[in-house]
């Protein structure tokens, strides 16, 4: 058992998704197709129509480990997917903070994607006190997002 459920493959066009498609529907492992700020409505419906149940929006341009600030049109875009409910919403990109988590989590998303900030905090983690500051730190991310949820 892989233990996760999707995977998220950056960069990777929808005209180009055919061949891993095939091999996450074999191995039952879903591909979470991306939608980002610049992407049309037009695409984005096609995006949401070949969407196995979930899709990532990135919340702004950039590159990655950047500072959260959500692009100006991304409520749009979140109204777009709402309109699908058999599709999940996770958003990410530049979310590192407790702040920045109840405002993603006040736009009604399923979750958040934190890669850049994990990676970061377990980067400087190298002696044992560090690693339990990495594990408090995940803690925090849990009970930020959960919290509402609950």
């Amino acid at each position: 058992q892989a233990g996760f459920r999707g995977i998220i493959v950056p960069d990777l066009p929808l005209e180009e998704i055919h061949n891993l498609e095939q091999d996450c529907a074999k191995a039952q492992i879903e591909l979470i197709l991306l939608v980002a700020p610049n992407t049309s409505e037009e695409r984005m419906i096609k995006i949401l129509q070949k969407s196995q149940g979930c899709v990532y929006l990135i919340s702004s341009t950039g590159v990655t480990g950047m500072q959260f600030g959500p692009d100006h049109n991304i409520k749009e875009k979140i109204r777009v997917i709402q309109k699908n409910p058999q599709i999940s919403l996770i958003v990410g990109f530049g979310i590192s903070s407790r702040e920045d988590i109840q405002l993603v989590e006040s736009w009604g998303v399923d979750g958040i994607v934190m890669g850049s900030s994990f990676v970061r905090k377990l980067f400087e983690s190298s002696t044992h006190e560090d690693l339990q500051s990495f594990q408090n730190y995940c803690h925090y991310v849990k009970e930020s997002f959960l919290r509402k949820k609950a």
